[in-house]
């Protein structure tokens, strides 16, 4: 027969520390329910309703092998940061994309966002004075004014937001009607895409076994196309609006207004270097529009069959995307995945015709 020891040591709190020739374990817990932690690296969770008789009981954690049971000797891979940064795909500072021949239109458009800035501030200020003159002296005449200049503050503010945009008319002769229509045409092939991203980081992988065999990735923010005006200009063109990960874009017939923290820059269309390509890339989820060359695995060996080391290795797509790469001298640098390759051709397509036609 064999002998059993065991000894519960209350430390207050409820909290007991349970001695035992298994070892030492502990729990903690009041009436009704109590959490222990057994000498053999098990977790006991039990709950019970007082005087009812009824309780519920939950155990998790490893037990101590019984003999002749098997033990798996197989190390776990570990997987490591196995990627080194390459390059950033990234825009100059907004300040330094400013043609010469659009200088005066980005004057205005910085003289109309100080001005709009100068009367927002003018109003906060104002208001706060009020409110300390109202707390100081109530029916005092400066408090008076004070509202009252306040009160006018607001809609000159409003009128000036309205009124004082830069105005930009464009004529719809035949040039610019065919100008007009390209653009509308480019952006709707983007906009035809599931999805489209903006490329930032290029990393080389230095294990290509823990990166379903590629040797690069990218760091990639989903991007999305709107139809939408800037705030500080009047125009009757049709604009389009996308939201980069640092800069906001407004596209317009002859030129894209660049905005990143206060800062306004502008490009000529004319300056543009487009350049349309295509890539593989590895997915976890195919968008619905992608053209799946083929399959890998999460973890894959070198002759492309699975690593069995992994648990749960899945299976995943290996998509064709379509590339647009825009760049300026000045320092506009953005790249671009279409998830429909074919799109990405088209898009090629009407541009190559443009050139052609000399517009």
């Amino acid at each position: 027969m064999g002998f059993r020891f065991r000894k519960s040591i209350n430390v207050g709190a409820g909290f007991r520390v349970n001695l035992s020739k298994s070892g030492v374990g502990y729990s903690w817990g009041g009436k009704g329910f109590r959490m222990t932690k057994t000498a053999t690296g098990r977790t006991r969770t039990t709950a019970s309703i007082p005087g009812t008789g009824l309780s519920w009981v939950e155990e998790s954690g490893s037990k101590k092998q019984k003999n002749g049971s098997r033990v798996n000797t197989q190390p776990t891979p570990q997987i490591q940061n196995d990627s080194v940064h390459l390059y950033s795909i990234e825009n100059a500072d907004v300040g330094e994309l400013v043609p010469a021949q659009l200088q005066d239109f980005l004057s205005a458009i910085k003289r109309y966002r100080t001005v709009n800035t100068l009367f927002l501030w003018l109003s906060v200020c104002l208001f706060v004075l009020w409110a300390v003159s109202l707390s100081n002296n109530p029916d005092g005449v400066g408090t008076i004014v004070l509202f009252a200049i306040f009160l006018i503050s607001l809609p000159v503010k409003f009128a000036y937001k309205l009124m004082g945009r830069v105005n930009v008319q464009y004529d719809c002769d035949e040039y610019g009607e065919k100008r007009i229509e390209l653009i509308s045409q480019l952006v709707t092939i983007l906009k035809n895409n599931k999805m489209l991203w903006q490329v930032n980081d290029v990393f080389s992988n230095t294990q290509k076994r823990t990166n379903a065999g590629a040797g690069t990735s990218v760091a990639k923010f989903a991007i999305s196309i709107k139809n939408k005006k800037p705030p500080f200009l009047k125009t009757n063109a049709k604009c389009y609006f996308i939201q980069l990960k640092k800069e906001k874009l407004y596209i317009m017939p002859d030129k894209i207004l660049v905005i990143n923290r206060g800062k306004t820059g502008v490009i000529d269309l004319a300056d543009l270097d487009m350049v349309v390509g295509d890539t593989n890339f590895v997915e976890n989820i195919a968008p619905k529009d992608a053209t799946i060359v083929r399959h890998t695995w999460q973890f894959v060996n070198n002759n492309g069959t699975p690593d069995k080391r992994f648990k749960n290795n899945r299976q995943l797509p290996v998509c064709r995307y379509g590339t647009i790469s825009f760049k300026t001298k000045e320092g506009f640098n953005t790249m671009i995945y279409c998830s429909n390759f074919s799109l990405a051709t088209e898009f090629l397509q009407v541009m190559s015709t443009h050139l052609q036609q000399k517009l």
